[in-house]
């Protein structure tokens, strides 16, 4: 099925599948900020909702990447990650993995981001890998020492594996393929 008003290049989707939720997908684009697709109820694709969001409801103008992670849908930017504000529409600094990688003027810039089933969440940035691990206070601890001998590269995708063993972590580069075991 082919969605009227979605002729971007899509990089990314994300589901936004809480208790609340239809299962909206959020596409990620290039160039064109975000594209949200409401599904109706029951998840019925006849009639969705398409609507895009861009710099005037508060995103930079560069590439979005969607994920989920956390709990809920993470936008990373070059700027930083942001968070959808539902009530006015918006899109806002999201400080779950704290200030520094909260979307802004001085955020840092996030490529890619994955949640494992442990809860880490992994992140590219700035061509540097980084594992943030969960604290039982809500915030978490970023792990980045194990990852500096990785040469700097483009990673495309981060690749938890619980089917193979809970402790891997693959990292799929331009470079090409990174194991990290945390019993090594």
């Amino acid at each position: 099925q082919k969605f009227e008003n979605v002729s971007h290049e899509i990089m990314t989707i994300a589901e936004d599948a809480n208790e609340n939720k239809n299962g909206d997908l959020w596409l990620g684009t290039l160039t064109k900020g975000v594209i949200k697709i409401a599904i109706s109820p029951g998840g019925a694709l006849q009639r969705p909702v398409v609507t895009v969001y861009d710099q005037a409801n508060g995103l930079p103008p560069t590439a979005v990447y969607v994920f989920r992670a956390a709990g809920h849908i993470m936008f990373a930017t070059p700027h930083g990650i942001f968070r959808f504000r539902e009530k006015d529409k918006t899109f806002v600094p999201d400080t779950t993995l704290g200030e520094e990688f909260a979307g802004g003027e001085n955020g840092k810039g996030v490529f890619r981001i994955r949640e494992d089933i442990n809860k880490n969440i992994w992140i590219h940035s700035n061509a540097r890998n980084i594992q943030a691990i969960p604290q039982p206070d809500g915030t978490f601890v970023m792990n980045e020492k194990p990852f500096l001998r990785i040469p700097l590269a483009q990673v495309n995708c981060i690749y938890p594996d619980p089917d193979y063993d809970e402790n891997v972590t693959w990292f799929a580069s331009v470079d090409g393929l990174i194991r990290y075991d945390t019993k090594v």
